[in-house]
């Protein structure tokens, strides 16, 4: 079952998705099974606790104060197919092998002058995870603010091989 081993990209099958996933799954086919997940509800990333394969389905859930969520995955060709039940679901799901990123810093990456993000005054270079209907953003005082229910945001530029900067400040939970 060592097919399951390594890191998956997840794509939600349903309209207009939200939300991000991610798993990393190492030890696949002996008593040392781990994961790393990054997915509903939290949006951090959680070891996985109870991990296992069972039948050639790899499952494992989650609980929080708003009830159990159920995960299972199957492997079908090169892809995972699984779903999710429970509070918020079902929801379908189909995992993408994570590109194998070979770059090494071999000494010949170069600083270049900064590349601003985020303007200040409005959502230009910005889009949402799904869709660019309803952000769930505003902008006050040069400060990029949540409405509450925000959809993830993702730059339109494209990079790679970078340095990031980034500000932030969390609300104390009400």
């Amino acid at each position: 079952m060592s097919i399951f081993n390594g890191q998956w990209d997840i794509a939600l099958l349903k309209d207009s998705p939200v939300n991000a996933w991610w798993i990393e799954v190492s030890g696949a086919g002996t008593s040392a099974i781990k994961g790393k997940f990054v997915g509903f509800p939290t949006g951090g990333l959680d070891d996985i606790k109870d991990l296992k394969i069972t039948d050639h389905q790899l499952t494992w859930s989650y609980e929080n104060k708003d009830g159990v969520r159920e995960y299972t995955a199957k492997i079908m060709g090169a892809l995972l197919q699984g779903k999710m039940t429970g509070h918020g679901g079902p929801i379908d799901f189909t995992g993408y092998r994570s590109p194998n990123i070979r770059d090494r810093d071999d000494a010949t990456w170069l600083k270049s002058a900064p590349t601003t993000l985020f303007n200040g005054k409005d959502l230009t270079g910005w889009t949402g995870l799904g869709s660019a209907d309803n952000l769930g953003w505003t902008v006050e005082n040069n400060t990029l603010k949540s409405t509450g229910h925000a959809k993830n945001l993702i730059t339109t530029g494209k990079y790679w091989n970078f340095l990031l900067h980034v500000e932030y400040n969390v609300a104390e939970p009400q």
